[in-house]
């Protein structure tokens, strides 16, 4: 996650739109590898407290397309 904040904010920091780019390419990249990690944990714990858990994830990444398309 520390990664993914420090790309976030990078993006918006960057001024060369090619820079930018590259590190929208690298967070979505990060993105997937938070999938891969809290997927397997989902299916095999599918409780409550692991979909609390998932949405949280999933609001955090939605936010980056939201802010995106505000900025």
């Amino acid at each position: 996650m520390r990664k993914y904040l420090d790309l976030r904010i990078a993006f918006y920091e960057e001024s060369d739109t090619r820079i930018a780019a590259e590190i929208g390419q690298q967070t979505a990249s990060v993105q997937d590898a938070l999938w891969v990690v809290v997927s397997p944990a989902a299916a095999s714990h599918p409780t409550p407290t692991t979909a609390l858990a998932i949405s949280g994830m999933n609001d955090v990444l939605n936010s980056q397309g939201y802010t995106k398309a505000a900025w």
